[in-house]
């Protein structure tokens, strides 16, 4: 039998500081983009688990020639998804109120297909949007962008314009 060679993993470590910000989200991303000076910038929900090679893998998906146009990458949750498309998403679609009932679907005035919609699957695939449960961007791709304060899907309409110029993508794998 082959012994296969166990790499230890990356230890990474993060200088920590606390910024003060006002209530809310999008005031506190905000804080986050204006002080944020790395290659990459990820928000993630305060109940998301990740596993231990988590930042390896996001930098090796980012450093891929392949996802040279990527802008912004989500994970698969595998909480959360998959969960069945129900009765009331199949009567909208065939009113022609939402986009399609492709999981990541969005038109442009931001009507959106849940991520939840996902099958599990190996990969990734392109999508329209991100959940705000974990987002993670090139900095190249959100340079001088903040999130809109005003309005109330503020993690979704960030994300259309970030791919309104560059890649969004699910990784299934993630």
């Amino acid at each position: 039998d082959k012994v296969e060679e166990q790499r230890p993993p990356v230890e990474y470590t993060f200088p920590t500081r606390f910024l003060p910000s006002p209530k809310g989200l999008a005031p506190a991303r905000n804080v986050g983009l204006r002080n944020a000076n790395g290659s990459l910038v990820c928000f993630l929900d305060d109940d998301v688990e990740l596993e231990t090679d988590f930042v390896e893998r996001v930098h090796s998906f980012f450093d891929s020639p392949a996802m040279a146009d990527v802008g912004g990458l989500t994970g698969y949750d595998t909480v959360n998804y998959p969960y069945p498309i129900s009765t009331r998403w199949k009567l909208r679609s065939m009113l022609g109120i939402t986009p399609s009932l492709i999981p990541g679907d969005c038109s442009y005035l931001g009507r959106s297909v849940p991520f939840s919609f996902f099958e599990p699957f190996s990969g990734y695939r392109d999508v329209k949007w991100l959940p705000g449960f974990c987002q993670i961007f090139r900095a190249s791709a959100i340079q001088g962008m903040l999130y809109d304060e005003h309005v109330i899907v503020e993690d979704r309409e960030f994300s259309m314009r970030v791919g309104d110029h560059h890649r969004l993508v699910i990784w299934g794998d993630l």
